[in-house]
């Protein structure tokens, strides 16, 4: 939440440094979360494929012991 106050501030020509200083937080954190937000989530289609085989399978994995 802190973040996007940040940005909104930022559109108002007050500096990221002063903002992140006032509200405790770091400006590498900062600029991490807006480059976590801009990442698209990969997903591999071989996990997709093993996550729907141990639903399909009660949540069991592998052999019985």
């Amino acid at each position: 939440m802190s973040h996007s106050l940040v940005q909104q501030l930022q559109q108002k020509a007050i500096p990221v440094a002063l903002v992140c200083q006032v509200l405790g937080i770091s400006r590498s954190g900062y600029y991490e979360a807006l480059q976590r937000q801009a990442r698209v989530p990969l997903v591999c289609a071989t996990s997709v494929h093993l996550k729907a085989a141990f639903h399909a399978s009660s949540g069991s994995y592998g052999s019985q012991r």
